[in-house]
């Protein structure tokens, strides 16, 4: 009976002075565990940003292509536009200058 009420008289003394480092213990535990958390989920982002660039620069390269395509159909539009109005202007200048002279115009 003794022995126990020393033991626990003992018990209390060493929760009084010890107290102070398991609750120090304890906080620091936490922080350790919400850091590591906040680098796994950094880590998640990451690998999700990793994906998202590698995909991106592969859909880069398509858009690419499929702009240089366009460009080149529309340039060669547009040359074909500018030829076709250079001939329906070189006739129309043809065409007045020889009604021009049928009605007695120079």
């Amino acid at each position: 009976m003794e022995s126990a009420e020393k033991g626990n008289k003992l018990e209390k003394k060493l929760k009084l002075h010890l107290g102070g480092y398991s609750q120090r213990a304890e906080m620091l535990r936490k922080k350790v565990c919400e850091a590591h958390e906040a680098l796994e989920r950094a880590r998640n982002a990451l690998n999700g940003f990793t994906i998202l660039r590698a995909s991106e620069e592969a859909a880069i390269q398509q858009r690419l292509a499929a702009l240089r395509t366009e460009v080149s159909f529309v340039s060669t539009r547009e040359r074909e536009a500018q030829e076709l109005y250079r001939r329906t202007k070189q006739e129309l200048d043809e065409l007045t200058a020889v009604n021009g002279r049928a009605n007695g115009y120079h």
